[in-house]
């Protein structure tokens, strides 16, 4: 279930890697498309999860998986934009799905939900106005004038698809996707633990949290801490001792505005 801190992480990322689990399932497709094959003329398939460089909206789209809406994400008719894509290529002949039209009409809400104004247009994206790329990607400090616009959030930003028609009342993942419901460890940990560099091994183990790195997940929760004016101490603290350079700026950063 989720907990105070699993709220302040994108969706995707509140349970196991999903590259674990998508892997695996793909990993068993793969297998039996090879099935198909003969001596003479062997099925190839190779299975892919985000880490080859490919379209992999774009393909979905194609295929009639789904249609690109206005916030740039894949959405399934039915299901939402809260999908995660894997694939497999294979050289087996296999029937060409069907493109569907976009059905975003007239609607605007992710492009007015931004926080930071990251949609230059329906449909473009400028990545590094956008909260997921401060939090997940960005390493070294974050601009002052950025830092308001995280607020609460420690790890992705949802905005752009929470407010979206399509995932109206879609929120919570099937029974057979449990690996993506919350991991209980948030529930044991507070935004100050996570200034601790030396236990991140341990907080971010199996989660695509991990891809901040303990430098940046630190950074991430002091700059949430600033923004919500909490725990003075730990930040005071932080300003004199931190490993971390972008966190000690960041606490003194904190104790200078204004309240």
């Amino acid at each position: 279930h989720d907990s105070p801190l699993s709220q302040r992480i994108a969706r995707y990322a509140r349970g196991r890697d999903y590259h674990n689990v998508v892997r695996r399932k793909l990993r068993q497709l793969a297998a039996y498309l090879r099935r198909f094959g003969t001596a003479e003329e062997p099925v190839e398939a190779r299975p892919m999860c985000d880490d080859v460089p490919v379209l992999e909206r774009a393909w979905a789209a194609r295929a009639g998986l789904g249609f690109i809406g206005k916030n740039g994400l894949l959405i399934v008719p039915g299901v939402g934009s809260m999908v995660l894509l894997g694939e497999v290529v294979t050289t087996l002949s296999l029937p060409a799905g069907t493109p569907i039209g976009e059905r975003c009409g007239s609607c605007t809400r992710c492009l007015e939900a931004c926080p930071t104004a990251a949609f230059e247009a329906p449909f473009v994206l400028d990545p590094r106005a956008c909260i997921s790329y401060w939090t997940i990607e960005h390493r070294g400090p974050i601009p002052e004038d950025v830092r308001p616009h995280i607020g609460s959030r420690l790890f992705g930003c949802d905005d752009c698809q929470t407010v979206c028609p399509f995932n109206a009342g879609k929120h919570r993942p099937p029974a057979q996707t449990s690996s993506f419901e919350p991991h209980p460890r948030w529930a044991e940990l507070s935004v100050r633990d996570l200034l601790d560099v030396e236990r991140f091994a341990e907080i971010a183990q199996g989660s695509p949290v991990y891809r901040a790195t303990a430098e940046g997940l630190a950074r991430n929760a002091a700059v949430v801490m600033a923004n919500e004016g909490t725990d003075e101490e730990a930040l005071e603290r932080a300003a004199r001792t931190h490993p971390v350079e972008a966190v000690r700026e960041i606490a003194v950063w904190a104790r200078s505005r204004p309240r």
